[in-house]
């Protein structure tokens, strides 16, 4: 929040580990650091202009096996999903 308010752009990676995607808690882990965020800076457009959501599974980092395009597409679906009814629907286009 420090960074937003300095008018700093802000890059939040989201992601879930291998046994949250083996669990199909996909979705939900990466909801939850979403919210976690919202809590944290509100609903403030001035703000969330300057953040940039950027899906990182986990278990994909540094071990050679990276995400399929439809599972980032699925991921990528529910995050602009949740960002269109959470914080604001034209920003979840961009």
């Amino acid at each position: 929040k420090r960074a937003l308010d300095k008018g700093m752009t802000v890059i939040f990676c989201t992601g879930e580990t291998l046994d949250e995607r083996k669990a199909n808690n996909t979705m939900e882990v990466n909801i939850a650091q979403l919210e976690a965020l919202k809590k944290e800076i509100g609903k403030s457009k001035k703000l969330w202009e300057n953040v940039v959501i950027a899906y990182e599974p986990v278990w994909s980092i540094g071990t050679g096996v990276v995400a399929t395009p439809e599972q980032a597409e699925e991921v990528h679906v529910g995050l602009r999903k949740w960002f269109a009814e959470k914080v604001c629907a034209e920003g979840a286009q961009h």
